[in-house]
């Protein structure tokens, strides 16, 4: 499926819908059952953004379950045979990264300033 844009484009979820036929409803539902293959980041309000890599993966999962009829479980395991690309994984870096940042900077602000001093912290990482 082409997409415009580069490969750093993020579609919302209703855009995402649009693009695959697939329901809002049923784009989160299969967040759950398909976690680890669809997991979109959120922004800090909190909405999905859909990256190309993201859509592929629901292309994949709408064939699997409406046109091969496959359960949950098939599914799953057909979705694991799949390569993983390089942008997927640089993807998925990148999140951990800015989450691990996120705690850290959450720890640092809860600490008193004295104790920040000591530990040679000005705040940045």
């Amino acid at each position: 499926m082409s997409r415009d844009g580069g490969r750093h484009k993020r579609f919302s979820i209703h855009e995402v819908s649009r693009m695959t036929g697939v329901p809002a409803h049923t784009l989160r539902f299969w967040e759950k059952d398909f976690g680890a293959y669809l997991r979109p980041p959120r922004t800090a309000g909190g909405q999905r953004r859909y990256s190309p890599s993201d859509v592929d993966v629901v292309e994949q999962i709408k064939h699997f379950r409406y046109e091969q009829q496959y359960t949950v479980a098939r599914t799953i395991g057909e979705l694991g045979r799949r390569p993983v690309d390089a942008a997927e994984i640089e993807r998925i870096v990148d999140q951990m990264t800015s989450l691990i940042r996120r705690k850290v900077m959450e720890k640092i602000s809860r600490r008193p300033k004295a104790k920040r001093r000591e530990a040679g912290v000005s705040g940045g990482i």
